[in-house]
């Protein structure tokens, strides 16, 4: 029927691929985004597919956009960083939310769930205390922020923005949401400074493509 409608096959084969893979996560209680939202993280995924570098997520919760991410990253690594246990402490000067939640998670349970995709590196723990493992050589082509907090959000910023090859995307869930101002202060003052553009995309959503610098190009 999709082609009917000026898809193309393999157009409309993507289409119910995600369709099925994305009402799979929100059925199984695995995915809080729209799926508005799954569809721009699933496209981004794709879209610097030829970008040299790894993948990451902030902020997994129990792994449904980690599974978005998987089945649209090819070869790629997927470094997952949460505590898989509730959110950090919260700053109560810029989130409403209260540290502790989402806490209906665990390490292990999304391991499961993830175990069919290869080069899943899973960091738990606090962010960045749990980055302090990756190698300093290491660069990305797409990392997702789903952080809810402003230090989570502020400081994965500062971790991954100089790791970032050109090209690569940083994508934010929660900017702009009332429940998370945080998440767009920490955006906000990080790139105040910075000259990629934010690019919106409403209702809760913002992401940034990490520009060429005059030095050349940064390699995986």
């Amino acid at each position: 029927m999709l082609e009917r409608h000026g898809f193309r096959k393999t157009d409309a084969t993507r289409l119910r691929d995600f369709l099925s893979l994305f009402l799979r996560a929100r059925d199984e209680g695995r995915v809080l985004m729209s799926l508005g939202e799954i569809y721009h993280l699933h496209r981004l995924v794709s879209a610097t597919s030829p970008v040299p570098g790894e993948t990451a997520e902030v902020g997994v919760f129990r792994g449904g956009s980690a599974r978005i991410i998987a089945a649209a990253k090819g070869d790629r690594a997927l470094y997952l960083f949460d505590t898989f246990s509730g959110m950090p402490r919260e700053d109560p000067a810029f989130d409403p939310l209260r540290g502790g939640g989402f806490a209906g998670t665990s390490l292990a349970a999304v391991a499961s769930y993830l175990r069919d995709f290869p080069s899943i590196v899973f960091r738990p723990g606090s962010f960045p205390e749990s980055a302090r493992e990756i190698p300093p050589g290491l660069r990305f082509s797409f990392v997702h922020f789903d952080a809810d907090l402003y230090l989570s959000t502020r400081t994965g910023l500062e971790f991954f923005y100089p790791r970032m090859n050109p090209g690569g995307v940083i994508l934010a869930h929660d900017f702009g949401a009332p429940t998370c101002p945080g998440v767009s202060k920490a955006w906000e003052e990080f790139f105040a400074d910075k000259e990629e553009t934010t690019i919106v995309l409403p209702p809760r959503q913002a992401y940034i493509i990490k520009r060429q610098k005059s030095e050349g190009r940064s390699e995986k």
